[in-house]
């Protein structure tokens, strides 16, 4: 199996799965097998649960999660424009 393939093949899988419907999620497989995955959610509940699913699709694999959690919160006071 090719890795850009694998690549495919994990994004599918966390845009498809109902749990997760991720499609902001980039998946890069390293030349030492390392599955690294990217991006940005709003929770880190989410962050734990992409990787989590990536683990179910490749058990034994090491995965380096650097997928970031960003705010979602509505800004606390009114933006000033100059």
């Amino acid at each position: 199996m090719t890795h850009e393939y694998t690549d495919a093949h994990l994004q599918r899988v966390l845009a498809e799965d109902v749990r997760i419907a991720e499609l902001g999620i980039d998946v890069t497989i390293g030349r030492d097998e390392t599955i690294v995955l990217s991006g940005q959610v709003e929770s880190a509940e989410r962050c734990q649960a992409i990787e989590d699913r990536v683990r179910e699709e490749c058990p034994g694999c090491r995965i380096v999660n650097e997928v970031i959690v960003v705010s979602t919160d509505p800004p606390n006071r009114a933006e000033l424009l100059q």
